[in-house]
């Protein structure tokens, strides 16, 4: 059987082209799954490939050379792979050893499939693909997956500028899943300090740079002798302007406080708005923004009447 060369220059600018979409694609859209879809699909008819999908790594749970299909292209007459269930948990090892040192070296996988050794044959003919390229995806340094791009019609010669422009837009693809790796772990770490926050055994109270209140505990509204159930009592109020907090002598504290110091253990003799009576010990810190100019600030308090009365 004879192989084909369809690699032109113009092919060469159209993948280049779909690069610059799929970067733009992948890091603004707010819908991932669509994102990856589109670029998957211009990419793939950039490429004049049968099929592009992409293989996450299960090394996050300690097995590197096991991977998952997440997405998946396909161009018109080619049966989608996307649902194969022998691409789900597929591993690596020891049959396709060559891919793994390939991956790992930071290498691609390209040919012409029955020139491959025999091992690794066998699945892939079953997807009717006759020529292939796979490019390891990287997070971190680290393999974590592939893109693949199939011919499932020719027994297509890969071109090495081809090869390099689709490398290029699977560094794209890395630096996305890079992206939406850290996104994921800001939102769980947010996830736990706002629990955090919220069933901290101490008051904690927020305000802005303006000293306007945003946010109070529900140890807080205890602290102060709040109804039960009470959601709010000073928010959107300045806390320097409150008649209590001007009572407990405290203003100069808050003021050094906005202004970019750190103010720890300050006994204050407080009567809430709810008229309860007690002895805070009370620190401040100031929250600064990427430029380290003051955007707010928290307190925390705590109890100490009974200690005080002791």
């Amino acid at each position: 059987m004879s192989s084909v060369n369809i690699s032109t220059p113009v092919q060469q600018v159209a993948i280049l082209k779909a690069i610059s979409f799929c970067a733009r694609e992948l890091f603004t859209s707010t819908d991932w799954d669509a994102g990856i879809n589109a670029a998957l699909r211009t990419l793939g008819e950039a490429a004049r490939v049968s099929r592009v999908y992409i293989f996450v790594s299960h090394r996050s749970m300690g097995q590197p050379y096991i991977v998952d299909q997440t997405h998946e292209w396909v161009a018109p007459g080619i049966r989608p792979q996307i649902n194969n269930p022998n691409l789900t948990g597929f591993n690596f090892h020891p049959s396709y050893i060559r891919w793994i040192n390939a991956f790992e070296g930071k290498d691609i996988i390209a040919g012409i499939v029955r020139e491959f050794p025999q091992s690794e044959q066998k699945e892939l003919v079953e997807e009717g693909i006759k020529s292939i390229v796979l490019a390891p995806m990287f997070i971190h340094g680290e393999w974590c997956g592939l893109v693949g791009f199939d011919e499932c019609t020719t027994e297509r010669v890969w071109e090495q500028d081809v090869i390099e422009a689709l490398r290029a837009a699977v560094s794209v693809f890395g630096g996305a899943f890079e992206r939406r790796l850290a996104e994921q772990a800001l939102r769980e770490s947010e996830k736990k300090y706002a629990n955090f926050i919220e069933h901290a055994p101490f008051g904690i109270l927020q305000f802005d740079k303006d000293g306007v209140i945003l946010y109070e505990n529900p140890a807080f509204m205890e602290i102060i002798g709040a109804p039960h159930g009470q959601v709010t009592s000073s928010i959107g109020k300045k806390i320097t302007e409150l008649p209590n907090v001007i009572e407990a002598g405290v203003v100069g504290y808050l003021q050094e406080i906005i202004k970019g110091k750190v103010v720890k253990n300050i006994t204050v003799p407080f009567t809430s708005s709810y008229q309860k009576k007690s002895c805070l010990l009370v620190s401040g810190i100031p929250l600064f923004d990427s430029k380290n100019a003051v955007i707010g600030a928290f307190l925390a308090m705590v109890d100490i009447s009974d200690q005080k009365v002791a």
